[in-house]
């Protein structure tokens, strides 16, 4: 039931007697009712007329530097505006029970709520004069407490900064019963009864400073900008429609990537007497075999020679230029990052210095003094963090001294996991296969006591690789294992590849546990996982609950899997890809082997009818009902893909055991999965240009193999073979 507080004869009392008669009664024990009305929320719209102008304020906002008020702000009233939104839901008020105010005294009558920060609002250190911090973050910690009279609450949302602020008002929400789990309405959860806590001290900074994904083209939308700031989410890319939304919600934007020489350093670009840049200037470019070569294309190519000081030059006036007022106006994170699996000069000054990172940090230092100086003059006005990756050759931590030029203030390192399992936490030391060497490299960068290299570090996941093609993944386990690590051993910053922006499915659990331990990874992780059950599912909980841990044994083995069908790493001479090519073990790892092949059917199995079940027990529950059929789009791609990879597995048992009848009646299972594929489209078009597909068939990356073995085997159908329906 909604109290409402006793009508007074002065609507309004001064801070200071207020404050006086809310400590004293801060501990009183008398019961409270669900919230007490009218509500009163106060936030400072200054410099713009009206809060809910500010909170919608983003295209006006000229600079987003922390020392501007306007993007304080317009930040701090969205936030006061997105508290009254979901205060209204979780409370069932009326729009005039609750009411935004400018005023920096509080209402003498009803709960209250103050959204600001210490630094711009005086109201904040009065009220939370008597209390002592034990979190203080630069920019996203936040104090969030609630102080008590006898008939009523004030609660205080304090942020260190503004985007404190904005994280502290859904961490309220959360307190109160919210769950932001999946995108937009649907993926809301709305308590049935909330109540606003009694105690409420929630004092809290993010454990990685760097949480988000990495991605470098124009997608996402309003929806899912939004669900990252609800859950604490920060980094994404500049190259989006809409930056300024972006910037609003305190996500920090990307750019650059392995096309950062091709931009900088185009060979084939006019020069102003009409060569191309390699025509003019050969010694730019990397020696292979004796030979200049530019054939920089894209994220393809050779190298640039590194060793070569007036192309550095070149390559980091280029980088700046763009900052300045270029495509990367916007950006905040420059990744700085050599080409992709692309050739190494071999000239004898480059072998000189030293391994492909020792050479590419001189790259990233020669960049880093050019930024350095361009802000000393006064052309660079914001602070631009610039990031080299550890990855492929770069993998490997330096082997001599860093330049100083690589300052620890402004550069950074990414660690990418490349082609590692999740059956296995990285720094399981069972998984020698796979898992072993990364994370002895990941250690060398982070805890080996002569590393050369000691500043900071993230980790870049590939939860949706190339391969996976967004298939109903479940990583819930192994992450509850590998960002606690992380954290432990060295990195401030967590991201992945080609998050999908709509769809999820299951991947709306994924990035529910994503986001919460990429805030604090020692948060009760299973908690998060047996909550989004529980609330997301109501009646289905149970069901779901096995849906998801079935599902989950299923795709722990997706890395092996993929590569044992030839989805990625192929010989391109291979007759039939790596299946049909006898040269190939069937089984080339010991991840997978034989009986897992039973095993992901079985769990697959497992997996369909208890989401099934599900779907049966939320018969009735609109909401849940949509989950569940979100869920079931997904899931039923996977359930394709999976008998599609599996089948061809057994046609290709068959075929090198040179048994013909086997291989034609294993065929019509693969066939039926291909039709089905072939109706897959939606479901493949969410996640960007390296992890989409034309349909599900496509994404499948064994078409030649599928087609190799249809000639061979597919003319054959067995009488009363069940057809199944896509």
């Amino acid at each position: 039931m909604i109290g409402r507080g006793a009508r007074r004869a002065s609507a309004r009392v001064t801070l200071g007697a207020l404050t006086i008669a809310l400590a004293a009664l801060a501990c009183d024990n008398a019961p409270m009712p669900a919230i007490v009305t009218p509500v009163t929320i106060l936030v400072d719209p200054a410099p713009f007329a009206s809060i809910e102008a500010a909170a919608s304020a983003e295209a006006r906002v000229a600079s987003w530097a922390d020392t501007s008020r306007a993007a304080t702000a317009c930040t701090q009233c969205y936030a006061a505006v997105e508290l009254r939104r979901w205060l209204g839901a979780a409370f069932r008020l009326a729009p005039a029970d609750i009411r935004l105010t400018t005023t920096r005294e509080l209402p003498r009558e009803g709960d209250v709520f103050v959204v600001g920060n210490r630094d711009d609002d005086p109201l904040i250190p009065r009220l939370l004069s008597a209390t002592r911090r034990t979190h203080r973050g630069a920019r996203e910690g936040y104090h969030v407490r609630s102080l008590h009279t006898r008939s009523r609450s004030v609660v205080v949302i304090a942020g260190d900064h503004r985007a404190g602020t904005l994280y502290g008002t859904y961490a309220l929400l959360e307190a109160i019963g919210l769950r932001f789990d999946g995108l937009g309405q649907t993926g809301t959860v709305v308590p049935r009864a909330a109540r606003l806590p009694r105690t409420l001290d929630l004092d809290d900074a993010p454990r990685f400073r760097t949480r988000g994904f990495w991605t470098f083209e124009p997608r996402g939308d309003r929806e899912f900008f939004t669900w990252m700031a609800r859950n604490r989410l920060n980094l994404w890319t500049a190259e989006t429609p809409d930056p300024a939304l972006l910037e609003k919600l305190c996500v920090r934007l990307t750019g650059g990537g392995h096309r950062v020489q091709a931009d900088a350093l185009d060979p084939g670009a006019r020069m102003p007497d009409g060569r191309t840049r390699f025509a003019a200037h050969p010694e730019w470019y990397g020696l292979v075999h004796g030979a200049r070569r530019g054939d920089i294309h894209g994220e393809s190519g050779t190298n640039f020679c590194t060793s070569n000081a007036a192309a550095r030059r070149e390559l980091a006036r280029h980088l700046v230029a763009d900052l300045v007022n270029g495509r990367s106006r916007r950006v905040d994170v420059l990744e700085v990052w050599p080409l992709d699996g692309g050739a190494w000069c071999e000239c004898d000054s480059c072998r000189a210095q030293g391994s492909p990172t020792d050479r590419w940090l001189d790259v990233v230092g020669a960049v880093s003094a050019e930024v350095r100086a361009a802000r000393a003059r006064g052309e660079l006005t914001r602070d631009v963090e610039l990031v080299a990756p550890a990855y492929l050759a770069t993998l490997a931590p330096p082997t001599r001294a860093v330049s100083p030029d690589v300052d620890p203030a402004t550069c950074s390192v990414t660690f990418f996991p490349y082609f590692r399992c999740y059956e296995h936490a990285l720094s399981d030391s069972t998984c020698v296969e796979l898992n072993a060497r990364l994370a002895r490299a990941y250690l060398g960068w982070t805890a080996d006591p002569g590393r050369h290299y000691t500043g900071r570090i993230s980790v870049c996941e590939y939860y949706n690789v190339s391969w996976v093609h967004s298939l109903p993944v479940v990583y819930a386990r192994v992450m509850t294992v590998d960002l606690p690590w992380y954290a432990a051993h060295g990195a401030d910053g967590v991201l992945y590849m080609h998050a999908p922006t709509r769809l999820w499915g299951s991947w709306t659990l994924n990035h529910a546990v994503y986001a919460r331990l990429a805030w604090n990874p020692e948060a009760r992780a299973e908690s998060v996982a047996t909550g989004y059950r529980r609330d997301d599912f109501g009646a289905a909980a149970e069901p779901m609950g096995v849906y998801v841990a079935s599902l989950e044994l299923a795709t722990e083995h997706i890395t092996a899997l993929a590569h044992c069908v030839g989805a990625f790493g192929t010989s391109a001479g291979a007759t039939g890809g790596r299946l049909g090519d006898v040269r190939f073990p069937l089984f080339p790892l010991l991840h997978l082997q034989r009986a897992d092949v039973d095993h992901i059917a079985r769990a697959m199995s497992a997996a369909r009818q208890f989401l099934d079940a599900a779907r049966a027990a939320a018969a009735g529950d609109t909401i849940v009902v949509a989950r569940i059929a979100e869920e079931e789009r997904r899931f039923a791609y996977g359930e394709a893909m999976f008998d599609f990879w599996l089948g061809l597995i057994r046609v290709a048992e068959a075929h090198r055991a040179h048994d013909i009848a086997a291989a034609r009646a294993a065929w019509p299972a693969v066939e039926a999965a291909a039709k089905r594929l072939r109706n897959v489209h939606d479901e493949v078009h969410v996640a960007g240009r390296d992890a989409d597909a034309t349909d599900g068939l496509a994404a499948s990356s064994v078409v030649p193999t599928y087609e190799y073995f249809r000639r061979l085997y597919g003319g054959y159908v067995p009488a009363n073979t069940p057809a199944r329906s896509p």
